[in-house]
C-alpha cells in the first residue's frame, strides 16, 4: 500500500470513466479496475450474493494468480457465516471485518477454511455493500494478511470510505439501464408479433423504434424513409406536411386518439395509408433510454398499409364485435381498404345518403366520431385479428 497522499487517491481516480462504463453494462469490471488501482498489492473480490438461487451467485476478483472463481463452487458461495455477515450489514458503511465475525469465528466458516486458505493469508478484509435489490446485493472487499492489518487497515477504510457513493451511484446507474434495455428489448419482441410495418415517432417525426417490416418498408423509399439523423420523412414534401400537420393537431388535441393520413400516389410515391394512434409515452412501446427521452414530447404508434396490400376484417368479427349488419360492415371494410363512401355508393347503386346513414350507424355502434377515428379503431382491430 502507498503511504502518502492518501486523500488525494481517491480524487485523482476518472470517475467518469466508471460512469460510462455503468451506462454501457460493464460496471463491475470497472469498479474492480478503480480498486486494483486505489489498492495495489492487495486482493478484491466482488461477491455477487442471491439469497434465494445458488446459481445468482457470483465472484469477480483482482490480485490472485490462481483460478479462484473455479474453485468457488456452490457450497462455497451458499449461505456460510460470513456472507450471513454481509446481509446484515448497512449499504454504503465501510466494516472491517472483525466487526462481521471475530478470527476463531472466520475460522470455522467453510468459505474461510475450504476456500480462502488456499490463496495464502486473506484473514483481514475491509468491505462494502454496494448495492441491494430484494434477495440480490454485491458487495467489494478488499484483503490483506494479518501481519500488515495495522498499516492497511485505517488507509484502506478511509479511501474505500471516500470511494463507496461512487460505487453506490455506479451500480445505480448500470441497475437503471440494465432494466432499460429489457423493457427496450421486451419492445422491440412485441414490435416484431405485429404482422404490419409499425413505427414508434414523437411529433417532430423522430423515430424511436421500428419492426422488421417498417425498416423493409422505409429501405424502399417508394413512400416514407428515415435520414441518417433518426426522422421520419416522405418522399413527396407536401405528404410530410401534411403528416407533420397531423401529428401537431393530435398532440395539441388531448380528447383526439388516432388519426389518419393518405399519402397519395405521384411519379415519385407510391400510395401509402397511414394510421396514426396517440400512445402514452409510458406505454412499454415507448420505454427508451434516457438519454434519448425529450420531455413533454407526444408519442405515436404509425401503422403503414400500401395501396396494394390490404388490412382484411371479416364482416362476423365486425358483427361479433359492434353487432354491424351486412351493409354497416360493408361500409367499414369500404373505409378500411382505402376506398370512399361515394365510390362504395357507385359500385352498389345505392344513394349517397343512403350510404351515409349506414356510416352514421357505424359511427354510433364502434363508439366513434370521425371518419378517421374510425379507420384506426378498424385497422387496430385488424391488426390484432391478424397477428
Amino acid at each position: 500500500m502507498r503511504h502518502s497522499s492518501h486523500c488525494d487517491e481517491v480524487s485523482n481516480l476518472d470517475f467518469g470513466l466508471l460512469y460510462e462504463a455503468a451506462v454501457m453494462g460493464d460496471c463491475h469490471e470497472a469498479i474492480l479496475d478503480m480498486a486494483e488501482a486505489l489498492f495495489p498489492n492487495v486482493t478484491i473480490f466482488l461477491y455477487g450474493q442471491d439469497a434465494d438461487r445458488i446459481n445468482g451467485n457470483f465472484l469477480l476478483y483482482r490480485g490472485l494468480k490462481e483460478e479462484a472463481s473455479r474453485t468457488y463452487g456452490t457450497g462455497v458461495s451458499a449461505a456460510n457465516g460470513w456472507f450471513k455477515k454481509h446481509w446484515q450489514q448497512e449499504i454504503g458503511r465501510v466494516w472491517h471485518g472483525d466487526e462481521l465475525l471475530k478470527a476463531e469465528d472466520l475460522k470455522k466458516t467453510r468459505f474461510y477454511r475450504d476456500w480462502l486458505t488456499q490463496f495464502g493469508d486473506l484473514q483481514c478484509s475491509t468491505g462494502v455493500v454496494i448495492r441491494r435489490q430484494g434477495n440480490r446485493q454485491v458487495v467489494l472487499e478488499v484483503r490483506y494478511p494479518k501481519f500488515l492489518e495495522n498499516s492497511h487497515s485505517p488507509m484502506v477504510k478511509m479511501n474505500l470510505t471516500r470511494l463507496a457513493p461512487h460505487l453506490l451511484r455506479a451500480e445505480r446507474i448500470s441497475a437503471h439501464y440494465a432494466q432499460a434495455r429489457e423493457v427496450e428489448a421486451e419492445r422491440d419482441n412485441m414490435l416484431e408479433l405485429i404482422s404490419f410495418p409499425v413505427m414508434i415517432i414523437d411529433d417532430d417525426c423522430r423515430v424511436y423504434n421500428m419492426n422488421g417490416h417498417a425498416q423493409a418498408l422505409c429501405g424502399e423509399m417508394k413512400s416514407i424513409f428515415t435520414s441518417a439523423d433518426g426522422f421520419l420523412h416522405a418522399v413527396e414534401l407536401q405528404s410530410e406536411e401534411n403528416l407533420r400537420g397531423v401529428l401537431r393537431d393530435l398532440s395539441r388535441d388531448r380528447a383526439r386518439r388516432s388519426s389518419s393520413v393518405v399519402l397519395p400516389a405521384s411519379e415519385r410515391q407510391e400510395r401509402l395509408f397511414l394510421t396514426i394512434v396517440k400512445v402514452s409515452s409510458e406505454h412499454r412501446f415507448c420505454k427508451i433510454l434516457p438519454e434519448h427521452a425529450v420531455a413533454g414530447q407526444c408519442k405515436f404508434a404509425i401503422i403503414a398499409q400500401s395501396g396494394t396490400e390490404k388490412f382484411r376484417l371479416g364482416r362476423f368479427l365486425l358483427w361479433e364485435a359492434y353487432g354491424l349488419t351486412a351493409s354497416e360492415a360493408e361500409v367499414a371494410l369500404c373505409l378500411l381498404e382505402g376506398r370512399s363512401l361515394g365510390e362504395l355508393a357507385a359500385r352498389k347503386k345505392l344513394s349517397k345518403q343512403t350510404v351515409r346513414n349506414q356510416m352514421g350507424s357505424v359511427l354510433r355502434k364502434t363508439g366513434t366520431r370521425r371518419q378517421p377515428q374510425l379507420v384506426s379503431l378498424l385497422t387496430r382491430l385488424a391488426i390484432t385479428a391478424s397477428s
